[in-house]
């Protein structure tokens, strides 16, 4: 697949910028999203291989991406747009003179050149709605003189996007999936984002307030019920740092940890915090190289310097060096699954191989003894030391497991699948048993979902009866299913996946909260932050798989206040 993707990098980026472009006005902007829309297919290759229009996949991504930074900018008024082409200044400055609910849709129309039906699915609204807004945009675009036809002059503008953009390698694309696919298995999230809410009926917070200053954060990691860190948001009002917020009792304290770092400017978004194996963490993240830098041939092709800094007693002393290789180094081949590592499958190698991932020390080793399966994908085990599963095959149906931490494996009758049925993913559960989601007609439709029991019997899970592409997302810790469909909604199972139901967010500050999964700890505290656009200064934890909450502020002492 990974071939097919690149043929696909060579032919359609440019037609992907410029549909993207309709929405950001900016060709630096519009090739960013067709950029993460390519890591995401990257990061996703089994489900993404099995697209019936795989570009049509990547536009949508791409739009995405596009349409939440556009709506994004809206806080104030925005500056009018400033093109070297006149007639794709003159037609991105007139649709923004329309109003906001007509804007993304006339864009997506007129200089897109989507149908209705698509800019529907899109913006979440219906066909006939999308219709008729779009009628008026075109109305008030052709009431204006571009010196042009109305669909000349979104030709050109097209055109003149797409001979402007410059692809950057494929290469670079790739290495920046790797990245992103293995810092999303040790944070225990799958290249999807697991919203968690509270139960069935709206659940009690307490909330603790303490003095200090309120700091948001971006990325939240607990190692147990009581120690955990958070990342501290890098950048505010023009200026950025390094900071990580540390508790000692479950986050009803916090207290700040600062980070040696060299120049900031132009620090990226893609920092990662790790942490690993009680007190050892590490931050990584890419900024802009400097002038001398960049003399020197020290800066990737794309100007930017990646830095990696490490600490391994609780942030009191760090290392910081840059990172020149692929940030992928591959170390020696180990028997088992070291303590504290997680198992992965790296598509990158020769071969697809599962190896052991700490990404504390930015490292990975294959494992010495692979499952005998034809691209093997491995799954992230339910606890440390319980059964790992894999799946693979010619047609995706087969199942292994290890007991032993990858020493050795063995083979499992899978449920039986009917034909076109594969294995879209493996959820585990307590004690050896599993959950397995299958989809139909080569992956474009959701299938049955089935539980493998201590007994070694397959169930297959009643319908859920959900949206088209709602997914399973994760499993609790009393091994029930969390899913979640691309707006949003949440539902969790009960009685071992026989019943679902739908979930609704606790409340804060008067508003029903939503929630993003942080982590499990091994004791079975779940926490969560608010998406993006929420409060990103609170945490969440909940002991009881998220039938009550507990809710803290995120405060650093006043001598700590930046």
């Amino acid at each position: 697949m990974g071939h097919e993707l690149r043929e696909l990098y060579g032919g359609c980026y440019r037609r992907l910028a410029g549909s993207a472009f309709a929405l950001t006005g900016e060709v630096a902007a519009a090739e960013e999203c067709v950029q993460a829309a390519f890591v995401e297919a990257l990061g996703s290759r089994i489900r993404f291989g099995r697209q019936d229009d795989p570009e049509a996949w990547l536009r949508t991504a791409a739009l995405t991406t596009a349409l939440r930074l556009h709506r994004g900018s809206r806080n104030g008024p925005r500056p009018p747009v400033e093109t070297p082409n006149s007639t794709a200044t003159a037609l991105l400055n007139a649709i923004r003179t329309l109003g906001h609910g007509d804007q993304d849709i006339t864009a997506l129309g007129v200089l897109a050149g989507l149908q209705p039906t698509e800019i529907a699915r899109l913006v979440s609204s219906s066909p006939a709605r999308v219709e008729t807004r779009l009628t008026r945009g075109r109305k008030h675009l052709d009431e204006i003189d571009f010196g042009l036809p109305l669909a000349a002059a979104a030709r050109e503008t097209r055109i003149w996007v797409e001979q402007a953009v410059d692809a950057p390698p494929f290469e670079q694309l790739q290495l920046i999936a790797r990245r992103r696919r293995r810092r999303h298995v040790l944070t225990g999230a799958a290249a999807v984002v697991v919203l968690v809410a509270a139960a069935v009926s709206v659940p009690a917070v307490v909330r603790e307030h303490r003095p200090g200053p309120l700091v948001p954060v971006t990325q939240i990691k607990f190692t147990d019920r009581n120690h955990g860190y958070a990342l501290i948001q890098p950048c505010s009002h023009g200026s950025c740092a390094l900071r990580i917020a540390r508790t000692v009792d479950g986050g009803e304290h916090w207290s700040q940890i600062n980070i040696p770092h060299g120049p900031l400017k132009g620090m990226s978004n893609g920092i990662a915090l790790g942490v690993c194996c009680g007190n050892r963490l590490s931050v990584s993240y890419s900024r802009l190289a400097t002038a001398a830098e960049r003399n020197r041939h020290e800066a990737a092709s794309n100007g930017t310097i990646r830095i990696h800094a490490v600490s391994h007693d609780n942030g009191k002393h760090w290392t910081s060096a840059r990172d020149t290789s692929d940030g992928l180094q591959v170390g020696d081949q180990t028997t088992t699954i070291p303590t504290g590592w997680l198992p992965l499958t790296d598509y990158g190698l020769d071969a697809p191989t599962v190896v052991a991932v700490n990404a504390v020390d930015d490292l990975e080793r294959p494992l010495q003894h692979q499952p005998n399966l034809v691209t093997p994908d491995v799954s992230v085990p339910f606890r440390q030391n319980e059964r790992i599963w894999a799946t693979g095959g010619p047609t995706r149906d087969q199942l292994m497991f290890s007991d032993d931490e990858g020493r050795s494996w063995h083979h499992m009758n899978a449920p039986r699948l009917a034909q076109g049925q594969s294995i879209a993913a493996l959820f585990p559960r307590p004690q050896g048993s599993v959950y397995v989601q299958t989809r139909l007609d080569g992956g474009t439709i959701t299938g049955p979902t089935y539980r493998l029991d201590q007994r070694g019997k397959w169930t297959r899970l009643p319908g859920f009866g959900l949206d088209p592409d709602a997914v399973v997302s994760q499993t609790l810790p009393d091994g029930e299913l969390w899913i979640s469909d691309s707006q949003a909604s949440i539902w969790r199972t009960q009685g071992a996946g026989t019943k679902v139901v739908a979930v609704h967010g606790p409340k804060l500050d008067g508003k029903t909260a939503r929630l993003t999964l942080a982590g499990v700890t091994p004791d079975g505290t779940i926490y969560a932050q608010e998406p993006p656009g929420g409060r990103q200064d609170v945490v969440f934890s909940s002991r009881d798989d998220g039938r009550t909450w507990s809710v803290h502020d995120i405060r650093l002492p006043r001598s700590a206040d930046p």
